[in-house]
């Protein structure tokens, strides 16, 4: 008696968002397993590739896609992201009776292969090495959930006064040209990002507009957004050339940093920290007292258990 070919099922491989967990992704992935003899016809795609081939084809009223045959019964369509394209690709699939699959919850070793390939930080691959040893000892506590940082970028914002050297700042951490600098006050209109390692731990930079009292609607549309993004930030970094600024005040902020230190001869105040961006000076300061306020030196221990996190 011939073998029963398995019946084919799908499930969405990839959640489309990425592992800051706050951006949209472009490509999503559908994952099908089984005999996907009724995928020409569900899709109106013509033949498969053989396995091991991949094709890219246009999936007609849906979307273009890459077709890849990763093995006789292990299929995988490759499409954009968009909520339209995977809503029609599931309708197709169920029109066709191919039953929808739930993804097996990751285990913790398997989210350990992912973030030992993924991981964006470089503090974390220590900590992640260690893991299998620790697992094997039992009683082991939880780690300190600011952990996460290390593999899920947190947001810091920058805030200042119009031309307080935060644009300067970003482009001196980035050791690239990322933002507009001009002494024209409200030149940076909409928050500048960029992701950076800070002594060894990726963050999602924002470069906020100046907060100032503003006539130009489109500049006070623009500081509104920047102080929604203060509340969302998991650090607050003041910019400020003056050391007697109020405007730390209004935020609760972590850090707070004296700019354009080549101008000044006066020495930073306690709890702060001079920087230039011009000279470089402060610089590595400021990315250290960063990274340990959000991932302090005391919890960076390969003695201690890692829940680790989904990407998904």
């Amino acid at each position: 008696m011939p073998e029963q070919e398995p019946a084919l099922t799908f499930a969405l491989a990839t959640a489309p968002r990425a592992a800051s967990h706050t951006a949209t992704a472009a490509i999503s992935i559908v994952d099908l397993r089984g005999d996907p003899s009724a995928l020409p016809r569900a899709l109106g795609i013509g033949s498969l590739p053989d396995p091991g081939q991949m094709r890219l084809a246009r999936i007609p009223g849906i979307d273009e896609a890459l077709i890849c045959r990763i093995a006789r019964h292990h299929t995988q369509i490759h499409t954009h992201a968009g909520p339209f394209v995977i809503e029609k690709l599931a309708a197709a699939f169920v029109r066709a009776g191919i039953t929808h699959r739930q993804p097996t919850p990751a285990t913790q070793a398997d989210l350990l292969d992912h973030w030992l390939v993924h991981t964006p930080s470089r503090r974390a691959l220590d900590l992640l090495l260690a893991q299998p040893r620790l697992r094997e000892t039992p009683g082991t506590p939880s780690a300190d959930p600011r952990l996460d940082r290390l593999l899920l970028p947190p947001l810091v914002v920058a805030v200042g006064r119009p031309n307080g050297g935060k644009s300067s700042l970003l482009n001196a951490l980035a050791r690239r040209s990322i933002a507009i600098v001009s002494e024209t006050p409200g030149t940076t209109r909409d928050s500048v990002g960029a992701l950076l390692d800070l002594d060894g731990l990726a963050v999602r930079w924002l470069d906020l507009p100046g907060i100032r009292d503003t006539d130009d609607p489109i500049e006070a549309e623009a500081i509104r957004r920047a102080e929604g993004w203060v509340a969302r930030a998991d650090a607050v970094i003041h910019c400020t050339e003056d050391p007697a600024d109020t405007l730390a005040g209004r935020f609760d902020t972590a850090l707070t940093v004296l700019t354009k230190a080549d101008l000044r001869a006066a020495t930073a105040p306690a709890g702060t920290i001079a920087c230039s961006a011009r000279t470089s000076e402060g610089i590595p300061e400021l990315a250290r007292a960063i990274r340990q306020s959000l991932v302090p030196d005391a919890i960076l221990t390969t003695d201690t258990l890692w829940i680790l996190p989904d990407p998904a």
